[in-house]
């Protein structure tokens, strides 16, 4: 596919998310790390606890994983576009984790001393390794890999609206402050790209297997 191509028909999703990424760095840029952090923290209701709880998952290689098994369903072509975004993404992250930046402590290391520091029932916070999210790394590698592909622009931004949601669920719970999100939300993005831009190349069209599913490969009897 061509890049004017790809653009004209991701406009709205990719314009959207730089938004969403100029508003982030903007808060930053006013505002300390760790009052920033503190200041998010206090926005908590016993319904949010729940519901970023469960979202978390959505960044996790499980959820990941069984996401891309029902691909399979729709093409072996994103199927494998979904496979190749998330590791690649994910490997880029882990080196920045562990090479780059390993000594990066997470909020819990800053807060834990607080009283009124608000802490999710149930989540093991983690003190180490906090830039950049994993979690965030994968939600938006699987869910604007699978945006690229889908028709329609509404369907897009319900992508990105799963991806942001999942990986502010890394900020609520406190596992990571907001620029670890957005750095893994960009390496998402970027692991998107390539693998949408490689899996519809010229080389790669011409597979046209990887245009079936694995409903062509059932039975007749077992499709209806």
């Amino acid at each position: 596919m061509q890049t004017n191509d790809f653009i004209k028909d991701n406009r709205t999703v990719l314009l959207s998310y730089l938004l969403l990424a100029v508003f982030i760095l903007s808060l930053r840029l006013f505002i300390d790390k760790l009052d920033l952090h503190w200041l998010l923290n206090q926005y908590h209701y016993l319904a949010l606890d729940h519901l970023y709880s469960t979202l978390t998952h959505s960044g996790a290689f499980p959820f990941i994983f069984f996401v891309i098994l029902l691909t399979t369903f729709w093409k072996f072509r994103i199927a494998l576009a979904a496979s190749i975004s998330t590791a690649f993404a994910s490997i880029l992250t882990q080196i920045g984790k562990r090479l780059l930046w390993p000594d990066v402590p997470r909020p819990v290391v800053f807060f834990k001393h607080l009283e009124d520091f608000h802490v999710v029932e149930g989540i093991r916070l983690h003190t180490s390794h906090s830039f950049p999210s994993g979690h965030s790394t994968g939600v938006f590698a699987l869910c604007m890999l699978l945006a690229f592909f889908l028709p329609k622009q509404s369907q897009k931004l319900l992508c990105l609206l799963v991806a942001a949601l999942g990986a502010y669920s890394r900020v609520y719970l406190s596992q990571h402050f907001i620029e670890d999100v957005l750095a893994g939300s960009f390496i998402g993005v970027v692991g998107a790209m390539v693998a949408y831009f490689l899996f519809t190349s010229r080389r790669l069209q011409q597979h046209r297997w990887m245009d079936l599913s694995l409903r062509d490969l059932l039975p007749t009897k077992m499709q209806r």
